[in-house]
């Protein structure tokens, strides 16, 4: 019945267009019924919280924006519904930005130890190529007792080549930039290539982690580079929390329709004044230069646009355990139009 200045540009419509039309021929299909549920929520006096929707304007323009809905009241009697959109464009934009560049810090912070682990099995074939070439130089001629030397020496050579290939893909894959997309993934096995990363902090420090995986986890459609990120910013804090030969338990699950990964370290805790505050933006107990406190950040706003959950619990001098949720079903999740 009313509709102010700014909805009428978003939508790209006059007032006499829009004028008795259903908010309905604005949404994607499979959004109206949600719409219509909130609706009757907020007549029915419950509290609705602000909620993020995709408006399709007349020029076919997607506009993501976060709806606040109110019932209009008159001595308890619903008379109509006050509808407020809020154009979020900019915030999602600065949102994958600020999630971008946390990606490119870490894997700057991790160029090192990769490089550094990449030296050991490059100097072996290296070492190993050398010795094969010397040996065909000094005798001119490869014999069958020799075949076998070559033979183990080739063996090295292809295992070790295929070690530097796992590394620098897996670090490819972390940096690779992009909109969030829904891809079949093994989550034992992005475990594994996540840990390979961070192998040259645990050498370092003599921390072990200990793995128990469960065989056989359904197949998960989520974006393998973002929960990526999200099991390496945890592994990175756990890995800052423990002290040297300190561990970590990496612990995978089927919970109902969410694979469940658990990390759990055996350091320092976290004291319950700041426990609720660990999610939010730019906090951080590290000293200052060590962290950006939009690590945890991040992967609470990764967990969130993949339907899923992160869940942090902790005590001081007794370790933290953190805890995520990737959903398998994915009738639901498909009709996330923000995913896509």
């Amino acid at each position: 019945v009313s509709a102010n200045i700014k909805i009428l540009k978003t939508l790209e419509i006059d007032w006499e267009e829009l004028e008795g039309t259903s908010l309905d021929r604005f949404l994607p299909p499979d959004k109206r019924p949600q719409l219509r549920e909130k609706l009757a929520q907020a007549i029915n006096e419950d509290e609705i919280e602000p909620y993020e929707l995709e408006l399709i304007n007349t020029s076919g323009d997607v506009i993501p924006v976060e709806l606040s809905i109110n019932a209009v009241r008159n001595r308890d009697k619903v008379f109509g519904l006050h509808i407020i959109s809020r154009d979020i464009a900019k915030r999602k934009r600065m949102e994958r930005q600020v999630i971008q560049a946390s990606k490119l810090a870490a894997v700057g912070e991790l160029a090192s130890g990769v490089a550094h682990e990449i030296n050991n099995p490059i100097a072996s074939v290296a070492g190993y190529a050398e010795e094969m070439l010397d040996l065909i130089t000094e005798m001119r001629t490869v014999g069958a007792k020799d075949l076998n030397e070559f033979k183990d020496a080739l063996t090295i050579i292809v295992e070790q080549a295929h070690r530097c290939k796992e590394i620098t893909q897996g670090l490819l894959n972390f940096a690779r930039q992009g909109e969030f997309g829904l891809v079949p993934t093994r989550v034992n096995a992005l475990i594994e290539k996540t840990i390979l990363l961070v192998e040259p902090d645990i050498k370092m420090d003599y921390i072990k982690i200990f793995k128990d995986l469960e065989a056989d986890l359904p197949m998960v459609e989520t974006d393998p580079s973002q929960i990526q990120q999200v099991f390496l910013n945890i592994l990175k804090n756990a890995i800052d929390a423990v002290e040297p030969g300190g561990a970590i338990h990496v612990r995978s699950r089927v919970d109902n329709d969410m694979i469940q990964i658990q990390f759990k370290d055996n350091g320092i805790g976290i004291p319950n004044e700041h426990l609720k505050k660990v999610f939010d933006p730019f906090f951080t107990t590290k000293p200052p230069g060590k962290g950006t406190g939009l690590g945890l950040s991040i992967c609470y706003s990764i967990m969130e646009k993949l339907k899923g959950s992160i869940e942090i619990k902790s005590h001081p001098d007794s370790g933290t355990t953190l805890t995520v949720n990737v959903p398998y079903k994915w009738n639901d999740i498909k009709d996330e139009g923000e995913l896509t």
